[in-house]
């Protein structure tokens, strides 16, 4: 694969993480206030679906980042 392909890939894939919870946000913003029409709602349950993405994503993001801090402890303690 070439470098140039990889650099287009990473940037979508970049994109679309970043795309992903501020759309998400924007619905729930933009719909705060909409007229509620009873336990079927619609509109909550987009709500409801962009939330728990965007706190899945976010789980995933703590996750992994203390997942990357425990590697990097664990190697610099075996460097000493």
């Amino acid at each position: 694969m070439s470098s140039k392909y990889r650099r287009i890939v990473t940037g979508v894939v970049l994109f679309c993480l970043c795309a992903t919870p501020l759309a998400g946000e924007y619905f729930i913003f933009s719909h705060a206030d909409h007229d509620h029409t009873g336990d079927t709602c619609p509109v909550c349950a987009h709500m409801k679906s962009a939330s728990d993405s965007i706190r899945r994503l976010l789980d995933g993001l703590v996750k992994s980042t203390g997942l990357i801090q425990a590697i990097l402890s664990l190697l610099a303690s075996m460097s000493h």
